[in-house]
């Protein structure tokens, strides 16, 4: 079964934390209880930083959904075992779809109430005053004393003005071009 969780709104979530209901954490006091193999394996000891911490932050809930998005195994190894098997792979992922979902219906909702540019973060960039900007023309440089000599043109990305060298401008005055 493929599991997506819709990216709508990973920077309003990045801080976020989310508190790990009592049914999960029996669960996972249950799953720790009844381990029996080998204490210092990091499955292990994340269950255990789980259950002290009492909230989850976003980027271990992404952590958690990644291992369950790429596992494929039948459900029984340690590995899935600890990291809460299905009740904690099924609880992350509603978690998540529901907080992406709510933040992606309400940028829809400001969108749809005619804010414009609802789901692009807010920039201060002045697109109406770059027209007064001067522009910096880019020349070819690869040999332009010898395209000057030969009177071939250069290449530059402006049509209004060309920065020449004090050279070339002497070359070009030799030629009767300037």
């Amino acid at each position: 079964m493929v599991r997506f969780v819709n990216e709508g709104g990973n920077r309003e979530l990045k801080n976020r934390k989310f508190k790990l209901p009592d049914g999960i954490r029996k669960h996972l006091i249950r799953t720790l209880e009844t381990y029996n193999g080998d204490k210092t394996v990091d499955g292990y000891k994340r269950l255990n930083n789980i259950l002290g911490m009492g909230s989850i932050a976003y980027n271990e809930m992404k952590r958690i959904k990644n291992f369950f998005d790429g596992y494929n195994g039948d459900g029984k190894t340690i590995d899935y075992i600890l990291n809460g098997g299905e009740p904690m792979r099924t609880w992350v992922d509603n978690t998540l779809n529901t907080a992406t979902a709510t933040i992606r219906d309400f940028k829809q909702a400001k969108k749809d109430a005619g804010f414009k540019n609802a789901f692009i973060s807010p920039h201060e960039k002045d697109r109406q005053s770059r027209k007064d900007k001067p522009s910096t023309p880019r020349i070819d440089t690869k040999d332009v004393s010898a395209d000057i000599l030969n009177d071939n043109p250069l290449k530059y990305e402006s049509k209004r003005t060309v920065i020449i060298s004090e050279e070339q401008a002497m070359s070009l005055m030799r030629k009767g071009k300037y």
